[in-house]
């Protein structure tokens, strides 16, 4: 819990990095194609957001290999679209993988706890973080 106050604490004040616009760009398909789902009245709603076409359309990064870890938009469009009138678009974004590494982080951690200690498992959140 205290990486994702963290984390969430100081993610508007880091700017953009590296291949986060890639992944904006894919959560931002992926939340579409589920508002898809939610509208049948049109075109490709419905059902029809499970046809061949749709499924290219908004997961072709799912669909092609071009050497980005595809499922890891999953957990940031899940977040942008929960959480995006809310907070800051980016931070909103950042939560899903956030959320993701916080939850490795509390792993590891209780495993250092119940396999070393208190002070190893404090010093291991810390160097995590």
């Amino acid at each position: 819990m205290v990486a994702v106050v963290f984390l969430a604490a100081t993610s508007p004040a880091i700017p953009i990095v590296w291949d986060e616009g890639e992944y904006l760009d894919r959560a931002n398909y992926l939340i579409a194609w589920f508002r898809l789902l939610w509208h049948p009245q049109s075109a490709d709603g419905g059902l029809h957001a499970f046809s061949a076409r749709v499924i290219h359309d908004y997961w072709h990064f799912f669909t092609w290999y071009e050497g980005h870890p595809s499922g890891a938009v999953v957990p940031l469009a899940i977040a942008k679209g929960l959480f995006s009138g809310v907070l800051h678009e980016l931070t909103a974004a950042r939560l899903g993988t956030i959320a993701v590494f916080s939850i490795a982080c509390g792993v590891v951690t209780f495993h250092v706890r119940t396999t070393f200690g208190t002070v190893a498992a404090g010093v291991s959140a810390a160097a995590l973080l």
